[in-house]
C-alpha cells in the first residue's frame, strides 16, 4: 500500500505546491477562509499576547512568506483581534505536552 502511494504522489508531483510562491494566479474564492461568526455574539477583548524572541521570528517569517505571494489581502482589525496560535509540525509532536 505504501509503494502504490509513493508511486501516485510521484506521477502528480507537480499538482501540489511546494511553496507559497506557487499559489500565484489561484484565486482568493479557492485560498481565502470565511469564518462562520455568529454576528448577534459580542466579541470578547482580549489581551494582546507576547511572545518569546524565537516564536516571534517564526510567526514574523510565516506572514511575510503569506505577504511576499501577494494573494493575501492584509486587513486592519481596529476592535477584534485573534492572538496568534503557533502549532508544531507533524513530526515534532513528541515534544509537546
Amino acid at each position: 500500500m505504501e509503494l502504490l502511494l509513493i508511486e501516485f504522489l510521484g506521477k502528480n508531483v507537480d499538482i501540489f505546491a511546494w511553496s507559497a510562491s506557487d499559489f500565484q494566479g489561484i484565486g482568493l474564492e479557492v485560498t481565502e477562509y470565511q469564518l462562520n461568526v455568529d454576528l448577534t455574539v459580542k466579541p470578547v477583548w482580549r489581551k494582546r499576547r507576547n511572545f518569546g524572541p524565537e516564536n516571534n521570528l517564526i510567526i514574523e517569517n510565516k506572514v511575510n512568506k503569506l505577504l511576499s505571494i501577494n494573494n493575501f489581502p492584509q486587513v486592519q482589525y481596529t476592535e477584534w483581534l485573534a492572538n496568534v496560535v503557533i502549532l508544531p509540525k507533524l513530526g515534532k509532536m513528541e515534544n509537546v505536552h
